[in-house]
């Protein structure tokens, strides 16, 4: 039995966490390929991963560990295109709402080649006026 074998008969699969240290991941998985994925730190949900074929497409976190996921990642490129960069897999974008309005306030969006651009909504009226373009 090769672990690729178990791997295709397993409902899910346990591991910790890579981004919250203490945490667990839950990958629930459909014929060895994973649809979902939720990561729990001392029972709390920080993370709640959707997949499309096995890939990442949309994950909403609990960056400031409040209990609320108030951060929106998306993958890219999208899962219509068909291209996947090589895992592990880093999002095209996030956006965030830390103080609960409904508008998000802070966005980042980040290219191929580790350039990463940050917006701000200084008055959070949804336009972000503040941009800041830079490396990793």
């Amino acid at each position: 039995i090769t672990a690729r074998t178990l791997i295709g008969f397993a409902l899910s699969l346990t591991r910790p966490s890579s981004e919250f240290p203490g945490a667990v991941e839950l990958i629930t998985l459909e014929n060895g390929i994973p649809r979902h994925a939720e990561e729990r730190l001392a029972g709390r949900l920080v993370s709640r991963t959707e997949f499309d074929r096995g890939f990442p497409l949309r994950q909403t976190v609990d960056l400031d560990l409040d209990g609320t996921l108030e951060t929106v990642r998306r993958f890219y490129p999208d899962a219509a295109s068909g291209y996947y960069p090589a895992a592990p897999f880093k999002p095209a974008s996030q956006l965030s709402d830390f103080n609960g309005t409904g508008t998000p306030e802070y966005k980042e969006e980040y290219t191929e080649d580790g350039a990463i651009t940050r917006f701000w909504d200084m008055n959070e009226d949804g336009i972000f006026e503040y941009t800041e373009r830079g490396g990793e």
